[in-house]
């Protein structure tokens, strides 16, 4: 499945399992960082912590206001991997070149 490009949604008329992977995919790929003085305590994908706000919200919510009395600075990261490149098309099976037209 081709993921569309970032802060895009999947296509309207993808099936409910390829917008699950793609939402999978995305909360996979985005992390929620803490920070303070360049030291970042916590790097986590987003899916983490949705998983751990539905799991424990009052742990979530006490450790967010514990790092905004402290004065740590929370913010959301892309960390965009890669994708793998499509395979190539054997030469055998490659679409034979045309001649030029109008000659």
């Amino acid at each position: 499945m081709e993921m569309p490009a970032p802060g895009l949604a999947p296509a309207p008329r993808s099936s409910f399992g390829d917008r699950v992977r793609w939402l999978w995919h995305e909360g996979l790929v985005r992390h929620v960082v803490v920070q303070k003085d360049g030291h970042r305590p916590i790097d986590l994908p987003l899916t983490a912590i949705i998983v751990g706000g539905v799991l424990a919200p009052w742990l979530l919510a006490i450790g967010v206001v514990v790092a905004v009395i402290t004065g740590y600075k929370m913010e959301t990261e892309r960390h965009e991997e890669h994708p793998p490149a499509p395979p190539e098309t054997p030469a055998a099976e490659a679409p034979a070149e045309q001649p030029p037209s109008g000659a």
